[in-house]
């Protein structure tokens, strides 16, 4: 039996059950449904790359938004490291499947990718995201959970203004304890706003205390270089381990167009 095959035949089983117990209008008008049919829309090829891929195109289930899920042929989730994803300001999980699919394939980690940005959806602020709330406990904690990943299996990688979330879901993780999902993160030029929330909260101490406490996080800056200093010592200061800053200000190619400088980030972080 092929046992990743099964659980994810099982896994969309039980995501059909609870989908087909919300009301039929709820799942006709929800921001999830004109998400994905609005990127269907505009970036088919990026739809239909996914498709090809075998990804999982789930919406969540409270209609607000959707993510992709997909796992190497022949792994099995428990044994499997994972990446989330959260896409910046101006791209979305589609795109960010398409780029991070070949470094999968090739490390064999798994790839789960919420997208947050809900403005894509007409009639919705382009202002309007998801809550940190609602991509760890909708997505990240709702799916690891279910498929049984190792405490510690997933790292986040925020680029842009999706950091801002990582932020929010790295705290809510620790809430575990020993049971914490997340082991790493990458910033990707995305500093933490210490004015706005998540980081007002974090600072505040409503989350908890050390709250990223087992977390190794990679910094990297082309453009707020200053900021994101100041965010290496507002990690620190509770409790997170900063592995590596790559502070390069105005370099070309970025840290995404530089293949073996992010390979070489990948495999420090065990992906």
């Amino acid at each position: 039996m092929n046992r990743p095959a099964e659980r994810m035949r099982m896994f969309a089983a039980v995501l059909i059950l609870l989908l087909t117990s919300l009301p039929a209008h709820a799942l006709e008008d929800s921001s999830s449904s004109r998400l994905i049919q609005k990127a269907y829309a505009e970036k088919p090829d990026l739809v239909n790359y996914a498709r090809a891929q075998r990804a999982l195109v789930a919406p969540m289930t409270n209609g607000r938004s959707f993510y992709l899920y997909w796992v190497p042929e022949g792994s099995k989730p428990p044994e499997t490291k994972i990446l989330v994803p959260l896409h910046g300001e101006k791209s979305d999980a589609f795109e960010e499947f398409r780029f991070w699919h070949k470094y999968a394939d090739q490390r064999r980690f798994a790839l789960l990718i919420p997208q947050w940005k809900l403005g894509l959806a007409d009639g919705i602020s382009e202002h309007e995201r998801l809550a940190p709330y609602e991509a760890y406990g909708m997505v990240i904690e709702s799916l690891l959970t279910y498929q049984k990943y190792e405490k510690g299996s997933a790292v986040l990688y925020g680029r842009g203004e999706g950091a801002e979330l990582a932020y929010g879901i790295a705290a809510l993780d620790h809430r575990k304890g020993a049971s914490a999902l997340i082991s790493g993160a990458i910033v990707d030029d995305g500093p933490a706003d210490l004015l706005k929330s998540p980081a007002l909260e974090i600072s505040s101490g409503a989350l908890g205390l050390r709250v990223f406490d087992g977390i190794r996080w990679t910094l990297y800056c082309k453009t707020l270089c200053k900021e994101t200093q100041q965010t290496a010592a507002w990690i620190l200061f509770h409790a997170g381990q900063i592995a590596l800053f790559l502070e390069e200000p105005g370099k070309e190619p970025g840290l995404r167009e530089d293949d073996a400088r992010l390979s070489k980030i990948l495999s420090s972080l065990n992906l």
